[in-house]
């Protein structure tokens, strides 16, 4: 994933709307790809070494319905698991398998 520097927005997600860092341990970051609004929120779980990750695609091209998909990953780090939600939501976009 190519960055500008530190703490830069990965280039093929140039649009980030909005990033948020509440409750503790959790993410969530609105960002858009293709023409589409991605929502990704990641929620750690405290009693493991998981997170939830709960991705929202908004059908902003015509036509286009809207999609949730919901992963947990074997990654508590929330910064990671918020990148592979964009990831994952840019497969699911793509139509390609993840």
């Amino acid at each position: 994933m190519a960055t500008a520097g530190p703490g830069a927005v990965p280039a093929r997600l140039l649009d980030v709307r909005e990033c948020r860092f509440s409750p503790p341990g959790s993410r969530h970051a609105t960002a858009a790809y293709k023409g589409r609004v991605v929502e990704v929120s990641v929620f750690r779980h405290d009693m493991s070494d998981t997170s939830r990750i709960v991705i929202v695609i908004h059908g902003e091209v015509l036509g286009t319905p809207g999609q949730t998909v919901e992963y947990v990953i074997d990654d508590a780090e929330p910064a990671r698991a918020l990148a592979a939600g964009f990831d994952i939501a840019r497969a699911t976009i793509d139509d390609r398998p993840v």
